[in-house]
């Protein structure tokens, strides 16, 4: 299970990396902050991108994420807590992108998300992510039971 958390991480990493850049007024990968809050936000009228406090809450949770997946897959040991907490909290973490996922699929998400090419790439993309991801979690949740 070392090997799904790492990969699940390295994922995880990532997003939060582009979180942060964003945060901090970069708009790789596209060409200006309208484009980039088009393409990854999607709310309706949307021409700017969150503040950084926003982003910075999100590249926190996906570190915090990180932390939790890593150690469930027996890559990171915490000696001074038990896997039990870890297991809880890969739970709620778990939770969260599953409903992410399942969400983004729903008429009330195309409501909240109608901007292209947000909608495109939240089917294509995002979402499916969002529940691959939740998915690692579950399975890592499930394999840490015998850690």
């Amino acid at each position: 299970m070392t090997l799904l958390s790492q990969i699940t991480a390295a994922i995880l990493l990532l997003i939060a990396l582009l979180h942060f850049l964003w945060g901090v007024n970069v708009t790789w990968p596209a060409k200006d902050e309208a484009s980039l809050a088009r393409a990854v936000v999607g709310a309706k009228g949307i021409t700017q991108m969150p503040n950084f406090w926003a982003c910075s809450f999100v590249t926190v949770a996906l570190l915090i994420g990180t932390m939790i997946v890593l150690t469930l897959g027996g890559a990171v040991q915490m000696a001074s807590l038990p896997m039990w907490i870890f297991q809880i909290l890969g739970a709620g973490f778990a939770l969260v992108l599953l409903a992410r996922g399942i969400v983004g699929f729903s008429p009330f998400w195309a409501g909240l998300t109608p901007e292209e090419p947000f909608r495109t790439l939240n089917r294509l993309y995002y979402s499916p992510l969002c529940l691959a991801l939740g998915l690692s979690v579950v399975i890592l949740i499930w394999h840490s039971r015998s850690l």
